[in-house]
């Protein structure tokens, strides 16, 4: 409505009914998406089978109002890769908190990488913050 007063020289203000319905529209949509907005989740837990007897799995955290997502992972040590690749994350640990155990690497760190591999996991976010 506002954009077609503003661009729309020749358009005519929209009538007091109009305008009522516009904001019980309006009311309703936020009414109902609310509880959608409350159930947030803070973080996503991936699990995937490496073989038919092994189990690897990520944790991705995420601050509300922060950048950063924090990652917590176990994974099969024949998943890393040697160098990034461009569909890929990256994960910034400390050498510390890196350990070795059974053909497993369990760390923990800052998620990072392209923004094609962020996205992906923010789809994943959001799609599990639906449910």
């Amino acid at each position: 409505m506002r954009n077609r007063q503003v661009h729309w020289e020749s358009e005519s203000p929209p009538s007091l009914e109009v305008c009522r319905e516009l904001a019980e529209f309006v009311w309703y949509y936020l009414k109902t998406t609310d509880r959608l907005a409350q159930q947030a989740a803070s973080e996503l837990k991936i699990g995937f089978w490496t073989s038919p007897q092994s189990l690897s799995c990520l944790t991705v955290k995420f601050e509300p109002g922060a950048r950063d997502l924090r990652v917590h992972g176990k994974v099969s040590s024949s998943l890393f890769l040697a160098a990034p690749a461009s569909d890929c994350l990256v994960v910034s640990v400390q050498p510390s908190s890196v350990t070795e155990d059974h053909g497993y690497r369990e760390f923990r760190g800052q998620l990072t990488g392209t923004v094609a591999a962020l996205d992906h996991v923010i789809r994943l976010f959001f799609h599990e913050s639906s449910i």
